[in-house]
């Protein structure tokens, strides 16, 4: 059974991006998001997530991917460098694999 994809030209894109808050020397998480949040500029596109370590960045509806990455860069943009004076360096994980202890690097 095949699927037919009926496409439509008003389609749109938006990402959300999970941002971790580390220490710059130590790499360890750090409850600064409350702080940062309240130091950005009154926007809509970063909130709180449930641990104080973790913000969520939203791109606007875009029609594209280069329009929503050109968006999410402006936005991490500020984001790191607000994270920045704070000594803390801002990551985007992805899930994370285990592998054998043997084959580990």
């Amino acid at each position: 059974m095949s699927v037919i994809f009926q496409g439509s030209p008003d389609h749109t894109v938006g990402v959300e991006l999970e941002l971790q808050l580390v220490d710059r020397e130590t790499r360890e998480l750090v409850p600064v998001a409350p702080r940062l949040l309240e130091e950005l500029p009154d926007v809509d596109w970063a909130k709180p997530e449930l641990l104080q370590s973790t913000i969520e960045v939203n791109s606007c509806v875009c029609q594209n991917i280069a329009e929503a990455e050109a968006d999410l860069s402006q936005k991490m943009g500020q984001v790191r460098e607000l994270a920045a004076r704070h000594n803390t360096a801002v990551l985007t994980v992805g899930p994370i694999r285990f592998r054998d202890g043997q084959t580990r690097r």
